[in-house]
């Protein structure tokens, strides 16, 4: 949450295949926001080791 900012409810909802861990990226999709919008955010290294 952190580091990306995404919501409780985001992150609740968040699953591995989410996850790009080749290019370090959060690829969310619509269902999960809540401005059903698709957003792509970056995460660093540090929570990829925690992932």
């Amino acid at each position: 949450m952190y580091t990306t900012g995404i919501r409780i409810r985001t992150l609740g909802e968040l699953r591995e295949s989410h996850i790009d861990f080749d290019s370090l990226h959060l690829n969310l999709d619509g269902s999960t926001l809540k401005n059903h919008k698709f957003l792509k955010l970056p995460i660093n290294e540090s929570v990829n080791y925690l992932v």
